[in-house]
């Protein structure tokens, strides 16, 4: 494999606020990750309204999400669908960093995250 665009991959520290970059922080409690994590919170989700890295991070760990609830009764998704789609948007958005020179911006995360949601909630509703 070429080793292309990747001088940051070898360095231990988050390439947006240098900070040492483990899984945790890569995902959800990097400020410029929480930002994303706290918009699509206040966009769809009743409870709770504001992100908090330490719930979210144990949440995802022990694989209980139940105490979060969706606002919008008529999107056809799961609390684990929201999830997945946050982690994996910020997961890509992250990574095009190295492979595709294009900086991490969380609107544009949030962006996708709202487009991918939806997209899902209509897939499924056809299905009904």
């Amino acid at each position: 494999m070429a080793q292309r665009n990747l001088k940051h991959a070898a360095s231990d520290r988050c390439t947006l606020c240098n900070e040492i970059e483990d899984a945790p922080h890569l995902l959800i409690k990097c400020v410029h990750k929480l930002d994303v994590w706290d918009s699509s919170f206040k966009e769809f989700l009743s409870y709770p309204k504001s992100a908090d890295p330490q719930q979210i991070y144990s949440s995802i760990m022990r694989f209980k999400l139940n105490q979060c609830y969706l606002y919008h009764h008529d999107l056809h998704i799961t609390i684990y669908d929201f999830f997945a789609t946050i982690m994996r948007t910020i997961w890509r958005h992250h990574y095009r960093q190295f492979y595709d020179l294009i900086p991490f911006d969380a609107i544009q995360a949030c962006r996708h995250i709202r487009t991918e949601l939806l997209r899902l909630s209509s897939l499924r509703s056809l299905s009904h």
